[in-house]
């Protein structure tokens, strides 16, 4: 294991510019693999290349392009007169 492939979860949250938490998120969702120290079981290290692969964009499912709450644009305007859609 070549050390400079690898980062601990403070280094791999600093070098995705996210926080620690999203990080550990992303390990406990399965979509980041970690390996653990050699010299320390109680680091978990994650590789570069797949740090480097969650950046690369990919593209959008139908679902996540549309409005998540399910609320059409008419339903929602009322939010942005700051009134209830009772009210005239």
């Amino acid at each position: 294991m070549a050390y400079d492939e690898y980062l601990n979860l403070k280094e791999a949250a600093r070098y995705l510019g996210v926080s620690d938490i999203k990080i550990r998120r992303l390990v406990n969702k399965g979509l980041l693999k970690v390996s653990f120290d050699p010299l320390d079981d109680r680091k978990r290290l994650v590789k570069k290349t797949d740090l480097d692969n969650l950046k690369t964009p990919r593209p959008a499912t139908s679902h996540q392009s549309g409005r998540s709450t399910g609320e059409s644009k008419e339903d929602t305007s009322h939010r942005n007169r700051g009134s209830t859609p009772n009210e005239s």
